[in-house]
């Protein structure tokens, strides 16, 4: 080539060229041609700049996966870290094709990889499939699924193994759809009927209704796990109307099976359902199921008009005075169980008297402390570090003394892991405080199932709550925001969203994350932070940038938490600054932000955070 001109229109021919070239030469001759006409000599950097740029928003204009090519018949060895398998991701439609067919290596262990990676907002399956109008990766998986390439067997397992990962909804999506699209029989989804009851606990909505869907199928041959299916199907009646409705009817079937007594169980907390429609199928099946004193001991929880159609069936009425009888008939018996957990010589109000006639949060909720402890397993990794670590969350009472009020001894002396959202509410309407000790103290206790329930019924609470909000509130908060489920996170977006500033502080907020966070999962609160940042994006940044200077450089998952600042912040200024503009972020954050060093994903979002340029000014959530 005469110059660099030349050689650019030749490579652009090249790639062009590159289908018909790999259907007539194949990969190996390709490469050879690659390097004799020294097209690499147009990339900024070697193999691995490559691949850091393919996983990056913005790729160099001849990056095209090369890299994979330099492998096989250079013998290459590139570390196969996140950054190397997204760049696989974003292959060359062509050269992916083409791998597919003549990598031996690629079909039976990267490609797997591949499935275990959530990939960015900007590189991922779904994105990749999105912005390609013929030769997805889903289309071309169910080709070579079709041709025997790989293993249809396999690649149901990793879709719904995917859909099994704490990926966001939109990343998730993607696994579903595929999973979806080889249609499989009720035959194959029965022998995975396990994993799809699992996934009705899923926080992504596609998720759910993809399991509700097969298992439907599953039920309709004759191959249901009845039992299995009762024991795990209560999270997905809380989910969309057409899901739950197809939940309950499931469970109706199951009756004759599997018993009245685990149908009401699990059927029950489709009262809680957002939709009368949904109200109304569960209190019906409830009473098919001969529970009605269970629809009464949750008729709190209806819609006025699902209560007004339930009324009208005479479904509510035809019970209404032997529930009252059992009411009061249980009421001494909850009394002395109560008194049981607390101190006998302290009555047992109904509100704290002092909170509730003048406003004030009492004194010794002022010096309630809370300390996160942790236990490390004796199996050890390679680098000394243990296997397991677990957490908890220890809360210190004052002790009660001579001169505390009576109220102020049953404070002190509750046993609130053991007490009901409700009965915390009522406690002290003065404060939060006894609301989120409830939490505290009892998540480490909490099951999958109960654990959703008890959260749902904990986000309500706070927002219904008319006390004061501080830094043990926050953890609370902190607790909430790292739950597996989708939206129970939501609601703790919500309430930092519509609260932060405001009932609650900024400084308070940050003291109590930043105390909870080294026992919890980064990862879920990145998406927790998306949600809230969705609602009101400046209180995100604001709360962000005065929490992560508190959080661990190394904590698994700080990438993903830096990513959502790194987009807001982008968002917000970077079309407002030139690239040698040096960002507004206080020292603290500066110095935070400084420390990370490398190629890492979250380096790459702190060095975006310090000087964003307008060219990324597009990316956010």
């Amino acid at each position: 080539m005469s110059n660099d001109m030349d050689l650019r229109t030749s490579y652009k021919k090249f790639i062009q060229d590159l289908p018909q070239l790999l259907a007539d030469k194949g990969p190996e001759q390709v490469y050879a041609l690659y390097k004799a006409e020294n097209y690499g000599s147009l990339r900024a950097g070697g193999f691995r700049e490559e691949i850091e740029r393919m996983a990056s928003p913005a790729p160099h204009w001849c990056d095209q996966g090369f890299f994979r090519l330099a492998e096989l018949y250079d013998g290459l060895q590139l570390n196969h870290d996140d950054d190397y398998f997204l760049a696989l991701m974003n292959l060359n439609v062509s050269l992916r094709q083409s791998l597919l067919r003549h990598d031996q290596q690629f079909r039976d262990e990267l490609l797997w990889h591949l499935f275990t990676v959530e990939g960015t907002p900007e590189r991922s399956f779904t994105t990749v499939d999105k912005n390609t109008f013929r030769n997805t990766w889903q289309r071309e998986l169910l080709e070579a699924s079709a041709e025997g390439l790989i293993p249809r067997e396999h690649l149901l397992d990793a879709c719904l193994a995917s859909l099994a990962r704490d990926f966001a909804a939109y990343r998730a999506g993607w696994f579903s759809r595929m999973y979806a699209a080889l249609k499989p029989t009720a035959a194959e989804s029965a022998q995975r009927q396990d994993t799809l009851v699992n996934l009705l606990g899923s926080p992504v909505g596609t998720t759910v209704t993809l399991a509700v869907k097969q298992l439907s199928a599953v039920h309709r041959a004759g191959l249901l796990d009845g039992d299995r299916f009762v024991r795990g199907c209560a999270p997905a009646l809380l989910t969309s109307k057409a899901n739950a409705l197809s939940i309950l009817k499931l469970l109706a079937s199951l009756r004759s099976t599997v018993g009245d007594a685990p149908v009401a169980e699990a059927s029950v907390v489709g009262l809680n359902h957002a939709h009368p429609q949904v109200q109304v199928a569960t209190a019906k099946l409830l009473h098919q199921a001969k529970a009605t004193e269970t629809l009464y001991q949750h008729v709190q929880n209806l819609n006025p008009v699902a209560r007004q159609e339930l009324e009208d069936a005479e479904l509510l009425k035809r019970t209404e005075e032997g529930t009252a009888q059992q009411t009061a008939l249980k009421a001494p018996v909850e009394a002395e169980q109560t008194a049981e957990d607390t101190d006998h010589n302290a009555p047992h109000p109904d509100y704290v008297r002092s909170g509730k006639s003048t406003g004030k949060v009492p004194n010794i909720l002022e010096s309630i402390r809370v300390s996160w402890d942790y236990r490390e397993s004796e199996a050890k990794r390679p680098n000394g570090k243990p296997e397991n670590v677990w957490w908890s969350p220890t809360v210190h009472l004052p002790a009660a003394e001579p001169h505390h009020t009576p109220d102020e001894k049953h404070l002190l002396t509750l046993h609130y892991a053991a007490t009901s959202c409700g009965e915390l509410a009522h406690l002290c309407p003065s404060s939060t405080v006894p609301v989120a000790v409830g939490l505290l103290e009892r998540w480490v206790f909490l099951d999958e199932e109960d654990g959703h329930h008890y959260m749902h019924d904990m986000v309500q609470t706070l927002r219904n709550h008319p006390g004061q909000w501080n830094s043990i509130t926050a953890q609370a908060l902190a607790v909430l925001a790292t739950s597996k489920h989708h939206i129970d996170r939501a609601g703790a977006a919500e309430l930092l969203a519509e609260n932060l500033g405001g009932r609650l502080s900024y400084e308070d907020a940050t003291t109590g994350f930043s105390q909870a966070a080294p026992a919890l999962m980064f990862t879920r609160w990145a998406h927790t932070f998306e949600d809230m940042a969705a609602i009101d994006p400046r209180v995100t940044l604001r709360f962000l940038g005065g929490l992560l200077p508190h959080c661990e450089r190394t904590q698994h998952g700080i990438g993903k938490l830096l990513g959502v600042y790194a987009q807001k912040y982008v968002r917000a200024h970077g079309a407002k600054r030139s690239a040698d503009d040096s960002p507004q972020l206080s020292p603290e954050m500066t110095a935070w932000l400084g420390g990370f060093k490398g190629s890492s994903q979250a380096a790459k979002h702190a060095r975006l955070s310090s000087k964003p340029s307008p060219k990324y000014a597009f990316l956010g959530g």
